[in-house]
């Protein structure tokens, strides 16, 4: 791959992503090798369509730091399907990428950075990623990731735009969710669907429609436990939105701790 830096000087990359000293000439063919407990080395930007079958017993981690404070751009999509292991011990992480979309969406062609809707995805932390649109405040269907009947996501120190509908919707009966840290923009923030188990500490909302959207069952009571700790909302016309549904979907719940602020806010609930 041959970048041009200016009109006489050029980067020559071996390839798109590497392993060790090992380069490879796309994302995917990289996924296809790794081995436990490896790295894939994110080289250049990419736009490519990659999946991610979990398999067991192998760990690995996708890195697009490419320089000090520099991430590579990811245009493309990273699906990752679970291989039925909702209870493995594999882990994949994922960082230090700028997912990057510019294109017109709508409804029929809505778009997720991260796809983990089958497959019952387990163990995968997203970590220090940015999540960006620029075409439409919120109305661009632009979801950093949708996960679906999944156990155990992380998100450490991601951000996520005003232009994005969501940083994330976990939905399905997913469990075992944790935001740490980062800044969410998002025009409906983070949505909650038939999910339990969730954490959310420091993280920041900001200038956007909603912090939350809770909606679905989760269990046989009807209750959506999660916990909010030391987390902010500033210029959230919505912290928390509930969606009350039918009767046996009415309760849910989030336990507070630490230091929970909201300014400038219409409602708290709705």
């Amino acid at each position: 791959v041959v970048i041009k830096k200016s009109d006489n000087e050029y980067n020559v990359i071996k390839g798109v992503a590497k392993i060790g000293e090992t380069y490879y000439a796309s994302l995917q063919e990289a996924i296809d090798n790794v081995a436990n407990g490896e790295t894939i080395n994110l080289l250049v930007a990419c736009a490519e369509k990659v999946s991610i079958v979990q398999t067991e017993g192998v760990s690995f981690t996708i890195d697009g730091k490419i320089a000090e404070n520099t991430k590579v751009q990811y245009t493309g999509t990273i699906s990752i399907d679970g291989n039925g292991g909702y209870q493995r011990t594999e882990t994949l992480t994922i960082k230090n990428i700028n997912f990057y979309n510019e294109v017109k969406r709508t409804a029929i062609d809505a778009f997720d950075f991260i796809d983990a809707e089958s497959g019952q995805s387990h163990n995968v932390t997203v970590e220090s990623c940015d999540f960006t649109d620029v075409y439409a405040n919120g109305k661009n269907y632009v979801k950093g990731a949708d996960v679906k009947e999944a156990n155990n996501w992380k998100f450490v120190n991601c951000t996520a735009n005003e232009k994005m509908m969501n940083l994330l919707h976990y939905s399905g009966g997913s469990q075992n969710l944790v935001v740490n840290g980062g800044t969410v923009k998002a025009y409906y923030g983070i949505h909650i669907d038939s999910s339990v188990g969730g954490l959310f500490e420091g993280v920041a909302f900001e200038s956007a429609e909603r912090g939350f959207t809770l909606d679905g069952k989760a269990n046989n009571t009807g209750e959506i436990v999660n916990t909010l700790k030391n987390v902010s909302f500033k210029n959230i016309d919505t912290p928390i939105f509930a969606s009350i549904g039918n009767t046996d979907q009415s309760i849910r719940v989030f336990n507070i701790e630490g230091n929970v602020t909201s300014e400038n806010y219409t409602a708290f609930t709705e």
